[in-house]
């Protein structure tokens, strides 16, 4: 039986007793449990029809509950027969299994039925009662969906193509490859129409500079009686083509005796002993105009000395090489496979409800994402050999497995091989709270050596990788 002094909460007495907001301004404050339950027993008439109304009450809220949530099921169950319709019909574009002709891919079917685009056309297909309907789809909404998957196929195959060129440009910078330099003297006529005599290209990649894109022909006419003669009579004059004054230039310097002349791919890299720059090349584009303009009205040659930059790559044979070992299938798969090529190739058309992350709509950064670890793991390899450890093999430190009891983990979280793996593929690595977190390759292995020598592993490991590094020149030797 409850205390006459036991209260209760306003909350409670609308749940439990079913009364209203007027039953309850009929209470005196505090309310006690007792006033409650009698005022709710003489509005039911009595305990029993209260229990029955509140019993009435909970299976109406069960059965609008259970209501709602079978009309849940039937719209998620249409909604994905509306989606299943709209993929079927986004893969009848597909038109053959080769590569060329599928149109929208697997992994971009996702993707395209939860776009803004995709999400209305399937509302759409709802709507109309007939979600397994193809023909019921919105015609413009399917195209343009058609559209996005284009343009991902593009961006996908474009940033594919990059990375090949990327993994090709790092094995080719091991052939020593190099630019030369060397200096000309320009001699530009009186009355030349085309300046120097060249199609010129801006460069803005190192080294920058005028890129010398072909050689252009002057020609010099002398009129007969000082005029043309056009139309239907004869042309009287005669006419003679020369090569341009850059073509016709003296090399007067240079670090390499095989350049002989300034040949069309070769970059003007200075002029008059001014060097370009990204920020002068219109400037230096400019004083070239002027010395074309110039020469038209000037009696008097013109005369200037150019500093020119020629790529010198290694030879076929050694490209190739290169080549074949950037693109070894295992090798260029290990790049191709990062989920950010996909996230690239979707990025223009976010998911519905999502942001844009805008740096994936850049090609450059997102290469430089996926190359980031290796790029960190080489830096870490060549800073360890220093010390001579290595990353790789039974003994590398990416590899080996220490004894827990006799090496502690690294700032009670790291195990040595799991420090190095979260600093390539994050490019930092945190050390607990109030400590600053290690940023650089250089930061990571002094403590890596640091801690190795702490735990009087650092000799035993040197000696390990030693004695392995002989064995395997021996071997080589012996087979030689």
């Amino acid at each position: 039986m409850a205390s006459s002094t036991e209260t209760i909460s306003l909350k409670k007495i609308k749940e439990l007793y079913l009364l209203t907001n007027a039953d309850v301004q009929k209470l005196t404050k505090p309310y006690r449990l007792v006033e409650v339950e009698q005022a709710a027993i003489n509005k039911f008439g009595s305990k029993e029809k209260l229990q029955e109304a509140i019993s009435n009450r909970n299976d109406e809220r069960e059965r609008k509950k259970i209501a709602k949530l079978q009309k849940d099921l039937l719209k998620e169950s249409t909604r994905k027969v509306a989606e299943d319709t709209l993929r079927k019909k986004l893969l009848s574009f597909n038109t053959g299994n080769n590569n060329d002709c599928i149109l929208v891919k697997e992994e971009n079917l996702n993707w395209l039925t939860n776009t803004n685009v995709g999400q209305q056309c399937i509302d759409k297909l709802m709507l109309s009662k007939m979600p397994n309907d193809g023909a019921k789809l919105d015609v413009n909404a399917v195209n343009m969906l058609l559209s996005f998957s284009r343009n991902a196929n593009e961006r996908c195959l474009n940033i594919s193509q990059a990375i090949k060129q990327r993994l090709i440009q790092t094995e080719r910078q091991k052939l020593n490859e190099k630019w030369i330099e060397y200096d000309i003297v320009v001699v530009v006529p009186p009355g030349t129409r085309l300046g120097i005599g060249a199609v010129l290209v801006p460069m803005m990649i190192s080294p920058p500079g005028l890129l010398v894109k072909k050689f252009l022909n002057t020609s010099n006419v002398s009129p007969r009686d000082e005029r043309l003669i056009g139309g239907s009579d004869v042309i009287t004059a005669t006419t003679a083509t020369t090569s341009g004054p850059l073509e016709n230039s003296k090399v007067i310097s240079s670090n390499e005796r095989r350049v002989k002349k300034v040949m069309p791919g070769d970059i003007i890299v200075a002029i008059n002993n001014n060097r370009i720059s990204q920020n002068t090349i219109p400037m230096a584009l400019m004083t070239l105009t002027m010395v074309s303009q110039m020469s038209m009205m000037n009696k008097a040659a013109q005369k200037m000395t150019f500093r020119l930059s020629r790529f010198c790559p290694a030879s076929k044979e050694l490209i190739l090489k290169a080549q074949e070992i950037a693109l070894e299938p295992n090798r260029l798969n290990t790049f191709l496979k990062s989920p950010y090529i996909l996230q690239y190739s979707q990025a223009t058309q976010p998911r519905k409800g999502e942001e844009v992350a805008y740096w994936l709509l850049n090609q450059n950064s997102v290469i430089s994402e996926i190359f980031a670890p290796f790029e960190r793991k080489d830096v870490l390899e060549q800073l360890f050999s220093k010390h001579k450890l290595t990353l790789n093999g039974s003994d590398g430190l990416l590899q080996k497995e220490f004894d827990e009891t006799n090496v502690k983990k690294m700032y009670d979280m790291y195990t040595i091989s799991s420090i190095l793996k979260k600093f390539m593929d994050a490019g930092e690595v945190g050390r607990g709270r109030n400590k600053t977190s290690l940023k650089t390759a250089k930061q990571v292995v002094t403590a890596v050596v640091s801690h190795m020598k702490a735990c009087n592993i650092y000799e035993q490991v040197q000696q390990n990788i030693g004695d392995k590094n002989k064995k395997r020149k021996r071997d080589k030797s012996t087979c030689l």
